[in-house]
């Protein structure tokens, strides 16, 4: 069994069983983007942090999109 984490790492030895405890830790900025990440298991912990992440504007659907969602769960 191969456990991988969110960030592409692999774990090894006791993180790799699906049973052993995991810790994670997201520290998140003043404008809510996700500036660091920290797993920890065991005396192991290995942290991936962001930097310098641009900024875009959130999306938009089209003005003649339909929610299809929206639509099945009316029809229930």
């Amino acid at each position: 069994m191969i456990r991988v984490f969110p960030f592409g790492y692999v774990a090894h030895d006791k993180a790799v069983d699906p049973a052993a405890p995991l810790a994670a830790t997201v520290t998140v900025g003043a404008g809510g983007v996700v500036r660091e990440l920290a797993l920890s298991w065991g005396p192991w912990t290995y942290t991936v942090a962001y930097s310098r992440l641009g900024t875009t504007r959130a999306l938009a659907a089209p003005a003649n999109a339909r929610s299809l969602l929206r639509e099945r769960l009316r029809k229930r």
